[in-house]
């Protein structure tokens, strides 16, 4: 898949993978969350709240044509600093998934 952009984020691939422990085939995304946008005339919004509108427009994104009982599941790193240990959750059902839950 070619790399695609939003003000928040960007899909850098997109790949289909066995899931053996569950049995079952899933995708697996790859994204990085863009910096905020700030100029002169609008300052840079906060870090946490520029987080978690990008975690929401990215679960939006990503679950948009899928059903309510489908299994999602996230794992976050620092792709710069390769030391910080990942962090994020098994899978979930995607019903009550939201930036709340991270």
């Amino acid at each position: 898949m070619v790399s695609q952009q939003t003000e928040t984020f960007e899909i850098l691939a997109v790949q289909s993978r066995v899931y053996s422990r569950f049995h079952t085939r899933g995708t697996q995304w790859k994204v990085r969350l863009n910096p905020p946008l700030f100029s002169e005339i609008s300052p840079a919004p906060d870090p946490v709240t520029h987080f978690v509108d990008s975690v929401n427009d990215l679960f939006e994104y990503v679950l948009e044509d899928v059903g309510g009982g489908v299994m999602f599941g996230i794992t976050i790193h620092n792709e710069i600093i390769q030391s910080d240990t990942p962090i994020g959750f098994s899978f979930r059902r995607k019903d009550p998934l939201s930036s709340d839950v991270l």
